[in-house]
């Protein structure tokens, strides 16, 4: 219980909001289920961030988490939206290399020629030449 109400206090900016992250939440037991049922459950806006501008799409795009991904898009995410990096969710589905996240994103028009603040694009992210040729 305490580590959702942690959750319902870093989305709201009122504590963590600059230490403690989605991505600190799951390392330390959260189950990605948990974390976004609270979030969807107390109406919080699916595109918010947290203090590394992850999103629960992104989350759901790094953890293979293909029920995340849908239920994100589900609760109206917007699927270009990048973290910090300029990393978008397709970027860091195509670095996971799961391919039905990958499918779901393309078949929901994620833009794969968008550029983070390096200059890569999704292709450039992609974990193995099939996705790499998907993505062109």
């Amino acid at each position: 219980m305490f580590k959702l109400l942690s959750l319902l206090l870093l989305f709201s900016g009122s504590l963590f909001s600059t230490h403690f992250t989605l991505s600190d939440m799951f390392n330390n037991g959260v189950p990605y289920s948990d974390i976004m049922d609270s979030a969807m459950e107390y109406g919080f806006n699916p595109d918010q961030a947290d203090a590394s501008g992850l999103t629960l799409l992104i989350l759901a795009c790094q953890r293979n988490n293909e029920v995340g991904v849908y239920e994100s898009l589900q609760a109206g995410a917007n699927i270009n939206k990048a973290d910090k990096e300029g990393k978008t969710p397709l970027m860091h589905a195509a670095e996971s290399g799961n391919w039905k996240i990958i499918n779901v994103l393309l078949s929901r028009k994620a833009n794969a020629t968008l550029k983070d603040k390096y200059g890569k694009t999704a292709k450039d992210y992609a974990s193995t030449d099939l996705i790499r040729a998907v993505l062109d």
